[in-house]
């Protein structure tokens, strides 16, 4: 289940034409899992479970409700809205391990891309549109596994 372990590294993987993405094995997605995609900075996708993210907007509530700090309070409440805020979709994947993006989602690229660029964070994948994005992102090439940019 996506978010049972951490997730690093880097991926691509190609869209088609109903905007299904398929998500490398090694993400451990299983067929039915729910996905939430959220948007950040209207750049770039970004994939939790649903289970990983319900459990942070519950830890934000226990902060906020067992901190007596109120600076701690108002940063927490930010970080829990910001977050809500940015889920806009719920999706499942599939048995074939794609999960379906509206098109009108991949317009977050500004022009529907054919391809993604991924990145494991954590217990999230982020979504690029393309490789500048990536770049600019993350402030290294993307690389192609076996090959080298200059």
């Amino acid at each position: 289940m996506l978010g049972d372990m951490p997730i690093f590294g880097s991926f691509s993987c190609g869209v088609d034409e109903k905007g299904r993405i398929i998500l490398p094995s090694y993400f451990n997605s299983e067929a039915g899992e729910q996905i939430v995609l959220c948007t950040e900075n209207n750049q770039q996708l970004t994939a939790y479970s649903l289970k990983v993210l319900s459990d942070k907007v519950i830890y934000l509530d226990t902060l906020a409700i067992t901190s007596t700090n109120d600076n701690v309070i108002r940063k927490v409440e930010t970080i829990r809205k910001e977050l809500c805020s940015s889920a806009i979709e719920q999706v499942k994947v599939d048995s074939h391990h794609r999960i379906a993006i509206n098109n009108s989602l991949l317009e977050v690229f500004g022009t529907r891309p054919a391809k993604l660029y991924g990145l494991g964070e954590g217990n999230r994948i982020k979504f690029f549109g393309s490789e500048e994005s990536y770049q600019e992102y993350t402030g290294r090439l993307y690389v192609k596994k076996g090959t080298a940019k200059k």
